[in-house]
């Protein structure tokens, strides 16, 4: 069988692509990663249970009966196309003394490389093609259009071709290359799709702004100033309406026609004009609002993929300057560790956001890269996401955001699914299963709701379109099992708004946390008495590392972070008490966002053993709103008195 290292992975799909009009052709030819194929022999020495990593596939034989599956991944065909023609082509390497004829049949349920044995094979069906001459030492290229026509349309579920020769007897064996033949890949199996993409259907929008325009024009022909405003506030609603900014359309649209009104009352036009003009106008408006619709939310992954090309360009970049690559966490790559980092990226262009607060292009590399020059990673890597959100807004607005953060941890999946059928996707965090069948963290974007679970997008399995999808790793399918651990929630608006104050704390060690506000009220777990507080409005919850594959395979138990999150503190003054439950180090970083969108970082790396309690004091000056202040007071042995005012070391201002 095929074995996945998703660090070591490199997208073998060889596309020409083309979306412009016209026919275009794209090949599919997968290498040993990812391409899916085996054969077995009933009367096949060595052969009865199978070769999924053999260089070859076979069919025909002495007596051998050999016979062949293949499977192809048909995304990189654009949905919605027109298939001219689809073929497949098997390059034969044998030359056996007698001629042989081959004959493909559709595979009608799931197999894995190392399912098919004598024994033990698929169901496969014949769809009525004929067997064809199989040339020696040359392609054998074979019409397979109508079934791969049938797999796009969904009439079928692709599970692939089985392969078989109609002489099994006398030297008439045939070889064909296989995924895994390493000499000459471009002799592996190809399957060559030719392709239409259906015309742009003009809308009706244009249409009618070209008409009501005109008639303005025309009854307004004597009012130049009249005629001036009212075409550009269409002009205007047009744009808006086109741009993705419906609500500014259906705000222009209604000046409009609240001033045609306006005129008709004072008789500065007929109404007979006037109208005409409101029923066109209504006519547009209505269809401004069925342009109401959720972006088309792109699928940006984390691993080298066709989602976008690109992101074979940035899956092998260090993830937060490598400070996850340590033992219990995901790596240090962002195809190890982006899922998160990727589903932000897609919850942004969700909401027409394609640009980040520095102009940059919204993609996982350049998000890394403004979050490690803001502090909006943690010493271990995780996001702090009170400081990421600030990435999309508007350049200039610095300390602003077009999101808003509802909660960091929703685990009522009523409050999620209210998200999801108001057209708000949800970063949703997740169990994957490895090849062995052991479970670790993966975030996605849920961005619908469908049937009993959600339909997502998948940074890492890039071709799961819903949380209850049948594994299939060849195609890049995982299986979550309709898992959903939890969820963040983010409140999108038109335009950004400051980021409310606030701190949150990430707390990574054999530790607990408690903060208490200046009140005595507390919120956080301690571990000695065993008691959990939430007297303070805010969150504290666990959450494991995000694992990489490999991770999840080596058996190392994932690290758990401990995060604490207090939106809009309402007192001064905060005590922060960390409670070891084991000798170890503990690394505690804390963001606290002053109320002018500003923010104060710390970073604290300590000692700490089974029971031992350290404090620290959290100051905030509400007064002036923009300065924080971090003070030690409490050292290993027992309360002090002394205080050290100013920041940590390690501490930085950042808007």
């Amino acid at each position: 069988m095929k074995k996945f290292f998703l660090t070591l992975f490199c997208f073998l799909l060889f596309a020409n692509i083309g979306y412009a009009a016209g026919e275009s052709t794209v090949v599919i030819q997968p290498g040993p990663e990812d391409g899916k194929d085996t054969y077995f022999g009933t009367n096949s020495v060595g052969g009865r249970n199978g070769r999924p990593d053999d260089f070859e596939i076979r069919i025909g034989g002495w007596g051998d009966y050999w016979t062949s599956y293949l499977q192809f991944e048909l995304t990189a065909i654009p949905a919605g196309a027109i298939l001219e023609s689809a073929y497949l082509h098997l390059f034969n390497n044998r030359v056996d003394t007698n001629d042989n004829y081959g004959k493909l049949y559709r595979v009608a349920e799931y197999w894995d490389e190392s399912d098919p044995e004598e024994t033990s094979f698929p169901e496969s069906l014949d769809y009525g093609m004929s067997y064809q001459f199989v040339p020696n030492n040359d392609w054998w290229v074979v019409d397979v259009s109508e079934i791969v026509t049938d797999w796009k349309a969904g009439t079928y579920d692709n599970y692939g071709f089985k392969a078989l020769g109609q002489y099994n007897n006398n030297f008439h064996g045939k070889g064909f290359y296989s995924s895994d033949y390493l000499d000459d890949p471009t002799l592996r199996p190809k399957l060559v799709v030719t392709y239409t993409l259906p015309e742009e259907e003009g809308g009706g929008i244009e249409e009618l702004a070209d008409e009501l325009e005109m008639l303005l024009e025309d009854t307004y022909s004597d009012m130049r100033s009249r005629r001036i405003v009212y075409t550009a506030l269409l002009n205007r609603a047009v744009n808006s309406a086109e741009s993705g900014n419906i609500e500014a359309a259906e705000r222009l649209m209604g000046r409009l026609l609240k001033s045609v009104q306006k005129d008709e009352t004072k008789g500065r036009i007929d109404g007979a004009l006037a109208d005409k003009i409101i029923m066109l106008a209504d006519s547009l408006l209505e269809e401004i609002q069925s342009m109401n619709i959720p972006n088309e939310i792109p699928l940006i992954t984390q691993t080298a993929s066709p989602y976008p090309p690109e992101s074979a360009n940035w899956a092998g970049l260090l993830y937060a300057d490598g400070r996850a690559n340590y033992s219990g966490s995901c790596g240090a790559t962002i195809e190890q560790c982006g899922c998160a980092l990727s589903s932000f990226a897609m919850l942004g262009q969700s909401h027409g956001l394609t640009t980040g607060v520095d102009g940059s292009d919204a993609t996982p590399p350049n998000i890394d890269a403004w979050l490690l020059a803001n502090n909006g990673y943690t010493s271990k890597g995780d996001i702090n996401w009170s400081q990421a959100i600030k990435y999309f807004s508007k350049p200039g607005l610095d300390g602003s955001s077009y999101f808003t953060i509802d909660t960091l941890k929703e685990t009522d999946r009523t409050v999620i699914d209210a998200y999801l059928e108001n057209n708000r996707p949800v970063i949703t965090e997740t169990l994957a299963t490895s090849r062995s069948g052991s479970k670790y963290t993966h975030f996605v974007l849920s961005t619908d709701l469908y049937l009993d679970t959600y339909s997502i997008k998948d940074p890492l399995w890039y071709n799961t379109e819903n949380l209850d999808d049948i594994r299939d790793r060849i195609a890049w399918v995982q299986d979550y099992d309709d898992i959903v651990t939890s969820g963040r929630l983010f409140e999108f608006h038109e335009k950004p708004k400051k980021v409310v104050s606030g701190i949150e704390i990430h707390l990574a060690s054999p530790a607990e946390m408690v903060l208490t506000d200046k009140n005595g009220d507390r919120i956080g777990f301690d571990p000695e008495s065993g008691l959990t507080y939430s007297e303070v409005e805010g969150e504290y919850y666990e959450e494991s590392a995000v694992y990489s594959e490999e991770m999840a395979e080596s058996g190392v138990a994932p690290h758990v972070t401990k995060i604490l999150y207090v939106p809009n503190p309402v007192s001064d003054n905060y005590s922060l008490e960390i409670i070891g439950t084991d000798v170890g180090d503990y690394s505690v970083s804390i963001l606290i966002t002053n109320d002018d969108g500003s923010s104060e970082y710390i970073e604290i790396e300590e000692e700490t053993s089974l029971n031992d309690r350290e404090s620290y004091e959290i100051e905030l000056d509400l007064k002036r709103k923009h300065q924080s202040y971090f003070t030690k007071v409490w050292g290993k042995g027992g309360y002090g008195h002394g205080k050290d005012r100013g920041r940590s070391k390690k501490g930085k201002r950042n808007r």
